[in-house]
């Protein structure tokens, strides 16, 4: 884990900005953002500039790394003005420390999700997620946040920090696996609530499932009325493209179960109606 092993308060000239950027090198570092960087400038500029937070960290051989702070020193190079700031740095034995250290802050501009997973890709364990697209990383993060290790989700299910939710790719390499090639098959990143239930089928029948989503998400010859042409026409059309959040991943899911389970009994339905379920439907086998 990180340590913090000095903290004071210092006048960053402009000077003392450019050499910090020169440890700007950190590979997760976010991108810079030129409308950030001009506002503080122009806040420096105008002496409304409040007091900057500069974060540190150092490796066991002398390494150090600018996790935090990088706008701030650009605008202070920028505009030629001296701020003040917060200066820590933070001793950190391993990669893994640096990782959870930069992912800590979250002062001026949150960072996101994104930013969090991909400084963490080059740290998973499992070499097969090194070439996953972020936004499939980010897709199974969440959907294996909401399933969990079983076939029923909760959408209500908040993670402790944006690290830790940036961690179950790794833990998951499988499910990570499975759901970028369906992605690649669908030709797009699929809905939340459509990865949650394509992985919740593939743990309750895996055989079953990959005659049903082969079908779904190819949609090639389908016959008209089965299950797979009806969630097909859903997900094609996507009839819930104005429902987001947890009442989009509710509809989705709902909907893809529903299909999912006529499909598996051999029952014939002719419509879903999200709305009239007292409660998510249970996955059949």
């Amino acid at each position: 884990m990180y340590r913090l092993i000095s903290a004071r308060q210092i006048d960053v000239t402009p000077h003392k900005a450019e050499s910090l950027l020169k440890f700007n090198t950190f590979v997760g570092q976010r991108a810079m953002s030129p409308r950030t960087i001009t506002t503080y400038a122009d806040l420096m500029k105008a002496g409304r500039f409040r007091v900057a937070e500069i974060g540190m960290a150092v490796l066991p051989d002398g390494t150090m790394y600018l996790v935090n702070g990088q706008q701030t020193c650009h605008a202070g190079v920028l505009s030629q003005e001296t701020f003040k700031a917060s200066y820590q740095e933070y001793a950190c034995d391993t990669d893994q420390d640096l990782w959870m250290l930069y992912g800590s802050f979250d002062v001026h501009r949150a960072r996101s999700e994104g930013n969090i997973i991909k400084s963490a890709q080059n740290l998973y364990k499992h070499e097969e997620l090194h070439s996953v697209p972020i936004k499939v990383l980010q897709l199974s993060a969440a959907s294996l946040l909401y399933l969990g290790k079983g076939t029923s989700p909760n959408f209500a299910t908040r993670p402790a920090t944006k690290t830790d939710k940036a961690l179950l790719p790794d833990e998951n390499k499988d499910d990570v696996l499975l759901l970028n090639d369906y992605c690649s098959l669908w030709g797009r990143v699929l809905k939340v609530g459509v990865a949650v239930a394509l992985l919740a089928t593939f743990r309750k029948n895996p055989n079953k499932a990959v005659a049903f989503w082969d079908r779904v998400l190819v949609g090639d010859k389908l016959e008209r009325g089965t299950p797979q042409y009806q969630l097909h026409k859903f997900l094609t059309l996507d009839n819930g493209a104005t429902t987001t959040g947890y009442a989009g991943h509710v509809l989705r899911y709902a909907k893809c179960i529903a299909w999912w389970n006529s499909f598996v009994e051999g029952k014939p339905r002719h419509a879903v109606t999200v709305q009239a379920m007292k409660s998510l439907p249970e996955v059949k086998g």
